[in-house]
C-alpha cells in the first residue's frame, strides 16, 4: 500500500488541472493524460530500469503479452526498424474467468 501511496503523490498536484481537461476533446484529452503520466513516471522508469536483471543466467527476456499490445498501440515506443503485428495472445484456460 505504501507503495501506491508513493506513487501517487504527484496526483493531487494535478488535480487543478481537471476542468481545463475535462472540456477538451477526447484526443487531446487523452494526449494530455499519456504527456502527463511519461513526463511523471520518468524517475520511475530510471530507477527501474537500474533494477534490471543482468546475470546472463537468468531471464532477462520476457515480455508478458500485454507488452506486444502497448507497441502495437503505440503506447510504448518502439524502433523504426521493428514492426510488429498482432495477431492473437495466447492465454492458459485455468487462468480465464
Amino acid at each position: 500500500m505504501g507503495l501506491a501511496k508513493e506513487l501517487m503523490g504527484k496526483v493531487p498536484n494535478g488535480l487543478a488541472q481537471l476542468p481545463k481537461v475535462a472540456t477538451m476533446d477526447a484526443g487531446k484529452r487523452n494526449d494530455y493524460a499519456n504527456g502527463w503520466m511519461r513526463k511523471n513516471i520518468q524517475d520511475e522508469l530510471t530507477a527501474a530500469r537500474g533494477a534490471m536483471v543482468s546475470d546472463p543466467g537468468k531471464t532477462e527476456f520476457y515480455s508478458p503479452p500485454a507488452v506486444t499490445n502497448r507497441v502495437v498501440n503505440g503506447i510504448v515506443d518502439s524502433s523504426r526498424f521493428v514492426s510488429i503485428k498482432l495477431i492473437a495472445t495466447a492465454v492458459d484456460a485455468s487462468e480465464v474467468q
